[in-house]
């Protein structure tokens, strides 16, 4: 079994909304509609900080300015061929998102309205178990 690490970013601006990006891509020939939040694996001696820094600044042009907060551990199961672990950080961000080809549109919303969109599994697990509204 393949074993990655993967790091996602759930960015809090300064009016308690959180950044939500659209990405659109086809599996098994069907176009699949998802929201998420920025993120990926990180890459070959890549620190953790490193990888959460690069992803961010290249999903939405932000730039990290203050240390994260480690909110949750999560593991992913492809089958039995990949187990991803995902570590996901609360940042603190405000701006315009400028969107990578990996996204067609970017949200701020809070945590209750996002809810009502077609979000990723896992970020709506987050969501759902982990996360408080301040």
């Amino acid at each position: 079994m393949n074993l990655q690490v993967g790091v996602k970013a759930l960015i809090e601006n300064s009016q308690n909304n959180y950044l939500f990006l659209h990405r659109s891509k086809v599996i098994d020939g069907h176009e699949t509609s998802i929201w998420d939040i920025p993120g990926g694996r990180i890459e070959p001696e890549e620190d953790l900080m490193s990888a959460l820094t690069r992803e961010i600044l290249e999903e939405t042009g932000i730039v990290l300015t203050a240390a994260p907060t480690l909110i949750a551990a999560q593991d992913i199961f492809a089958g039995t061929k990949l187990h991803v672990v995902r570590l996901t950080y609360l940042v603190d961000g405000d701006g315009e998102a400028i969107l990578s080809d990996e996204h067609t549109d970017a949200k701020w919303l809070s945590l209750e309205d996002a809810m009502q969109l077609n979000l990723d599994p896992y970020i709506k697990e987050l969501i759902e178990n982990k996360i408080t509204p301040a």
